[in-house]
């Protein structure tokens, strides 16, 4: 468990990274060429990678149904968007605001396949996070960063 829990966290690590560095690209080439350029060598480097561990065989060992193919879509377009939002609310205000919306869409999962989780618990997590915010806006307000 320990193992996942520390991928899960160099994982998160790396999200932020990468999302600084889309923002970063997105000031010079807008959002969605940005996101395009990290789609493309994304998918470069998934490909060497499975070429690299599978050889020439077929990766796809299931036919999942084809509506779990969105996931692309999505994934495409969270990186477009969080590209935009780097760029206008800094770094860890936009990591704030999507691990909360990460959060509210991991309870609403959670909750429509019956997990057996603390929603009580959950949401004080979620509130946590949001009091984080709104006390680093407060902060900046007062020393005249934020209007």
């Amino acid at each position: 468990m320990f193992f996942y829990v520390a991928l899960a966290a160099a994982n998160g690590i790396l999200i932020g990274t990468s999302r600084a560095l889309n923002g970063r690209l997105s000031a010079g080439l807008g959002a969605f060429k940005a996101s395009l350029s990290n789609q493309l060598v994304g998918f470069l480097f998934i490909s060497i990678l499975l070429l690299a561990t599978t050889g020439l065989k077929n990766p796809i060992t299931s036919e999942p149904p084809l509506a779990v193919y969105s996931a692309g879509v999505l994934g495409a377009l969270f990186v477009a968007v969080s590209s935009s939002v780097f760029q206008r609310l800094g770094a860890m205000k936009s990591a704030l605001f999507i691990i909360c919306g990460q959060m509210l869409g991991g309870i609403a999962l959670d909750y429509i396949n019956h997990k057996n989780a603390s929603l009580v618990a959950q949401f004080a997590g979620l509130s946590l996070i949001l009091v984080g915010i709104y006390l680093g806006k407060r902060q900046g307000v007062q020393k005249g960063e934020i209007g």
